[in-house]
């Protein structure tokens, strides 16, 4: 997953992926990518507009901590976090798993590029 994880940032660029942090390295650790989620300016188009060709993604956390009803009784609003807020409506999880192919991937990040131009 690693390898496609690094072709999609390759492709779709700076500020629109996960950052992989510089301590990786320093303890032999890295990221399974379970999900390979982006920052998505007009997220439902673009999910929609993946889907109409057959792409799937997903919108794991709709809602940030502090609008999800179990954590009603802290008190909070609707733009009391914005910075959560914006991140919450943006965030997309592009396909990637042992499926999904560099061909795949290529072909999923020209589409985005495609929807965005």
């Amino acid at each position: 997953m690693q390898c496609y994880a690094r072709l999609y940032r390759a492709l779709l660029g700076d500020g629109k992926t996960p950052v992989t942090p510089a301590t990786e390295a320093a303890y032999q650790t890295r990221h399974v990518y379970n999900q390979f989620t982006i920052l998505a300016p007009r997220r439902d188009e673009l999910q929609a507009f993946l889907k109409g060709r057959s792409i799937g993604s997903e919108i794991y956390y709709p809602l940030p901590l502090h609008l999800q009803p179990c954590f009603a009784d802290l008190g909070y609003d609707r733009g009391d976090f914005p910075v959560s807020e914006r991140l919450a409506s943006e965030a997309l999880s592009l396909p990637i798993n042992p499926e999904v192919s560099a061909d795949d991937t290529e072909y999923i990040c020209r589409l985005i590029q495609s929807f965005y131009a």
